[in-house]
Formats: structure tokens, sequence, C-alpha cells
């Protein structure tokens, strides 16, 4: 694709394109440099305001990059905090956990075919370690499947 690029268009890539080639820490710094009106619009597609995408595009950077360089995500305390709605604000004491993040993660894919199979993906897991997992460690209250696989409220 970038060869692609360079040849045929002497280097001028579309945002669609660079977009391709960018880290997920570089789509965030993007969208913080973007024109308010712009963050605006595509806060639309996710049902919410620029800077509460802001606050979940943060929180997701630094949940992958701890995944990508194979870190400890199990009982470490995030630095991100995603703003969470009412419907699941009593999670708050868990923010520096990973449960909001996946609730933020549901709310974004519109508990969509993805969501669907990101939410079977976990279950499998938890039910694979259940013998040693303590979800507190992990922000997971013990009704965490009937929280995930609930119908979002305020789509």
């Amino acid at each position: 694709m970038v060869k692609h690029h360079l040849e045929t268009y002497g280097g001028h890539f579309p945002i669609w394109v660079a977009v391709e080639i960018m880290t997920f820490g570089n789509i965030a710094s993007l969208f913080d440099i973007m024109k308010t009106e712009d963050k605006k619009e595509i806060s639309i597609l996710f049902g919410t305001s620029p800077s509460h995408l802001k606050s979940w595009i943060l929180a997701l950077v630094e949940i992958r990059n701890i995944c990508a360089h194979y870190n400890r995500l199990y009982n470490m305390p995030l630095k991100q905090t995603p703003f969470l709605y009412r419907e699941n604000r009593k999670y708050r004491n868990e923010q520096n956990k990973v449960f909001p993040i996946v609730l933020v993660i549901k709310r974004m894919l519109c508990a969509n075919e993805q969501w669907e199979s990101f939410l079977k993906d976990i279950n499998k897991t938890m039910n694979k370690y259940r013998d040693v997992v303590v979800l507190s460690f992990i922000g997971f209250p013990s009704e965490w499947y009937e929280i995930l696989s609930a119908p979002l409220i305020n789509k």
C-alpha cells in the first residue's frame, strides 16, 4: 500500500491510507489536534462527546500498549480513566482497572457482532482460569457477564 502510493501518487497519502499505517498512539494524537467541529463529527459516530471519546481513546491506547509489550494487565492500576455513562458510574471505584475499559469497548462497538465475539472470548478465558482469577483484581464485579451481555442504554 505504501509503495503503491509512493509510486502512483508521489507519496501523497489520503487520510484513510495514512491512518492505516499509524499507531494507535498516532491516531490519539491526531484526534487531539483536530478542529473542534471534526472531533464533534467523529464523536457523534460513537454517540458521545469529544471529551468523552478522548478519554476512551487514551484508555484504549494504554491497554493496547500494555498488551502489545507483554506487560502485566492483571491487578495493575491503570493511569487513564475513561468516562463512564450514568448506568456504569457505579464502577467508578474500579476505574483504574480493566472492567471500565471493557464497558467502553462495548459502547464503542454498539454491542454489535464484534462485541459479541469479544464477549464470548472473555467468557471463555474467564472460565478457563476461574480457579485463579480474582475478579476484583481486574475490576470485574461478580455479575460481570450479565452486565456485559445486557442491551446498551443510551446508544
